[in-house]
C-alpha cells in the first residue's frame, strides 16, 4: 500500500495542498479531501469539530492517483504534439 508523504492534519495546517474540498455530513462531521501536484494522490480525512478546540481525525486514507492507460496514451500524444506548437526563434 502506498502511503502519503505527510499526514493529513499537517498537510491541512501547513497549506501544502493545491485543492481542498469539504463534504459536510448530517451529524456535523466533515470529510476533507486534500490533493497536491507534488504528491501522488490525495488524502481524505473524516473529522469532527474542524478547526475547533476538540478537532479529531477519525479516519485518514491516502488514495494514490492512477492514470488509466488510455489517458496516459493521450497525454503522451499531446505532449509530443506540443513540441510542434512552440515557435522556433529562427522563424517558421
Amino acid at each position: 500500500m502506498t502511503s502519503a508523504p505527510i499526514d493529513g492534519r499537517t498537510m491541512l495546517y501547513s497549506g501544502l495542498f493545491n485543492t481542498m474540498s469539504q463534504e459536510w455530513m448530517d451529524d456535523g462531521s466533515v470529510v476533507v479531501t486534500l490533493s497536491s501536484q507534488r504528491g501522488n494522490g490525495e488524502i481524505r480525512m473524516h473529522m469532527t469539530d474542524l478547526y475547533g478546540p476538540d478537532e479529531d481525525v477519525h479516519v485518514e486514507v491516502f488514495v494514490p492517483v492512477r492514470v488509466p492507460p488510455h489517458i496516459a496514451g493521450r497525454q503522451a500524444e499531446a505532449s509530443a504534439a506540443s513540441v510542434n506548437l512552440i515557435p522556433s526563434p529562427d522563424g517558421p
